[in-house]
């Protein structure tokens, strides 16, 4: 309940009714020309910054109270002085790109705890098929923020990887715009690297297939169920002539001893995995 209050009256001073003056202007041009003005307080942004520490206090301290600021866009610049006075803010509204503008702040003015909130957001960024490549490019040009950059490349690779377990892709859609060629590349070769996920042993499919009908090419010796035949005997695959019949056997105790069920149809067979 204290850190509550706490954080309402820190989030409170930059509103326009705080009795607590601001005395530092921030000035940011976006490419549009277009000026942003950010006002904050000194002794604040020193609490949790060295960098501004060093910059208003420090022997080189700057003196002006307007300070233009380069490099970084109004919507990186808004969304770290939001954080820093603990002011809600959706981080959903930023663009990838924002994100990565944002951890260029963090690293550049040493926020605390801020690098940690835009990999957070970063591990939840949504990924879809349509901007999968687009992001593994975004997170390829900021390599420099290297935990940032792995987190969405992981990510990308990932939702490509576990697609692909349920789908067919064409990949060659994905090297189709030659700017984002070289991260559609990189994301083919990370999925060949990725260990294969849970392997059903007996039917032979990722998505293990237990209690549905069995595929025409089951193999010899995979465990299955036939209605007709007792369930509380384990049956297996004896033949198959590759034509939808299968015969079954189905084990006893004892070494060599067996019944067969012949002629048996396919499409009547279901997995039995679960065993």
């Amino acid at each position: 309940m204290m850190m509550s209050a706490i954080k309402l009256k820190f989030a409170s001073l930059l509103d326009e009714s705080s009795l607590i003056p601001t005395d530092v202007t921030f000035e940011v041009q976006d490419e549009d020309d277009t000026v942003h003005v950010f006002k904050a307080h000194k002794h604040y942004l020193a609490l949790v910054s060295r960098v501004f520490e060093a910059k208003f206090f420090g022997s080189l301290k700057e003196t002006k109270e307007t300070v233009v600021i380069s490099e970084t866009t109004s919507q990186a610049f808004g969304t770290m002085i939001r954080f820093i006075y603990q002011k809600d803010s959706n981080w959903n509204e930023n663009s990838v790109t924002d994100l990565f503008e944002i951890a260029n702040l963090a690293n550049y003015y040493d926020v605390a705890g801020m690098m940690t909130k835009v990999e957070e957001v970063v591990g939840e960024y949504p990924i879809n098929l349509a901007n999968v490549v687009y992001l593994a490019f975004i997170a390829d040009q900021f390599s420099m923020f290297s935990n940032v950059s792995q987190i969405l490349l992981g990510r990308c690779a990932a939702f490509l990887f576990q697609t692909l377990l349920t789908h067919v892709l064409d990949f060659s859609g994905l090297f189709s715009d030659h700017q984002y060629a070289s991260a559609a590349l990189r994301l083919h070769n990370m999925i060949l690297e990725m260990p294969m996920p849970y392997f059903c042993t007996n039917c032979n499919q990722f998505i293990c297939q237990n209690r549905k009908p069995v595929h025409q090419d089951v193999h010899l010796g995979c465990t299955v169920s036939h209605p007709e035949l007792s369930s509380d005997r384990i049956w297996e695959v004896a033949t198959n002539d590759g034509e939808g019949r299968v015969s079954l056997y189905m084990l006893y105790t004892g070494p060599a001893y067996f019944v067969l069920n012949e002629n048996i149809a396919v499409s009547e067979v279901t997995y039995d995995c679960w065993i």
